[in-house]
């Protein structure tokens, strides 16, 4: 019997879905609220790169579903505990990163998920499962709880097709930087020979029935990655929207009073 998804999972199964996606590597509920007042759809938790812990983990994804944002957790290594610690904490999905082959797609969708299904170790009182106070959540949580890959490394593209097809797998994510540094041009994620891997990508998960995500280089190729059949596109990062917001106020002023 085919299994009927759910929440995110659902919503990246369906190809005429469309999803704006924004990173936050700061650890405040604040930045997560301001990401989803400010219209995106997902707010992306780096777990890999911002200064995370367990602890305050809950009340961020608390804060992304209080307005309205589907929260996924880049978490920082493809390590079962790492998987479950995030999902516990309410997350619909996570971002594993540096996925390199169809054997590694394949566990770390089997992390996401409960027995039969995976190796997801049971917790029955978590925030996820309002501390089990939500009845149906052991039986719903494999159907609503995405695992999307990460693509950024030259071996990835190798494998990409084994990777887009490995059971339970829902999306991969294109990381454009480190696919660039990864194909020799660093600092260069919009280079013609990164955006022509990254259409391969989009060709292997089309092929496979699964969504395609990836980091826009620029706000203004969001547009066009969309057109071409992504279903998530990852157009800022919190760290870079308060650098270029800021030095557009101190712009705007037109003094300089120290300098």
């Amino acid at each position: 019997m085919t299994q009927q998804l759910d929440g995110l999972r659902a919503r990246l199964a369906d190809p005429q879905h469309r999803a704006l996606a924004a990173f936050v590597g700061i650890p405040r509920v604040e930045v997560v609220q301001i990401v989803g007042l400010a219209g995106y759809d997902i707010v992306i938790l780096d777990g890999e790169h911002g200064a995370f812990d367990a602890s305050g983990m809950a009340a961020l994804v608390a804060a992304g579903h209080g307005v309205g944002l589907d929260v996924v957790v880049r978490v920082p290594e493809l390590r079962a505990q790492a998987i479950s610690a995030a999902l516990d904490a309410g997350a619909d999905a996570v971002l594993v990163p540096h996925v390199r082959d169809g054997a590694e797609a394949a566990a770390a969708a089997q992390a996401c998920r409960f027995p039969p299904d995976g190796i997801r170790s049971v917790h029955g009182a978590v925030p996820a499962s309002q501390y089990g106070f939500r009845p149906d959540y052991l039986a719903a949580a494999n159907a609503d709880t995405a695992c999307i890959v990460m693509c950024e490394d030259a071996q990835a593209l190798e494998n990409i097709d084994a990777i887009a097809g490995a059971p339970g797998v829902d999306a991969v994510f294109v990381g454009s930087y480190d696919l660039s540094a990864s194909m020799g041009h660093v600092g260069e994620p919009g280079h013609e020979a990164v955006v022509a891997a990254a259409r391969r990508v989009l060709e292997a998960t089309a092929t496979a029935g699964v969504a395609m995500g990836v980091m826009a280089p620029a706000p203004e190729a969001t547009a066009g990655w969309f057109e071409a059949g992504a279903r998530c596109v990852a157009a800022g990062v919190d760290t870079s929207m308060l650098r270029a917001g800021a030095m557009a106020a101190v712009a705007a002023t037109g003094v300089r009073p120290n300098g």
